[in-house]
């Protein structure tokens, strides 16, 4: 456990959240994604170290939950978390190409977040 900061027990509403995100996997209520368009330069590298200080910043932005294997669902909070990053160059592409390439990784991203909480469920239900 050298990477975890604290951990805390699931409160009312986050097991009611834990128990609707297994119950039915999917993007759901609780998955909100943002995203936003920069337009002009921008400096790359100060843009994600930037995110990468408010992910140092804010315990939440470097929590999870767990439920398998434990005799309640906790929240683990990590000392650190890395940034990951995609930066593909669409610059050639038309907008509504691009727009298209945007909805395509949304999509992609719930699916993956579904998938990891439905291989959660049943790796937790295997003898």
């Amino acid at each position: 456990m050298k990477n975890v900061e604290d951990v805390y027990p699931l409160s009312p509403m986050q097991e009611g959240m834990l128990f609707d995100a297994l119950y039915e996997p999917g993007p759901g209520a609780y998955v909100i994604q943002v995203s936003s368009k920069i337009e002009g330069d921008c400096n790359i590298p100060a843009f994600q170290h930037a995110w990468q200080e408010i992910l140092g910043r804010y315990p939440s932005l470097r929590s999870a939950f767990v439920w398998d294997r434990v005799e309640r669902p906790l929240q683990v909070v990590r000392k650190q978390v890395s940034l990951t990053r995609d930066q593909p160059d669409w610059r050639g592409l038309l907008e509504e190409d691009q727009e298209k390439k945007i909805k395509s990784i949304s999509i992609k991203s719930a699916a993956a977040a579904s998938m990891f909480l439905m291989h959660r469920r049943a790796a937790a239900n295997s003898p």
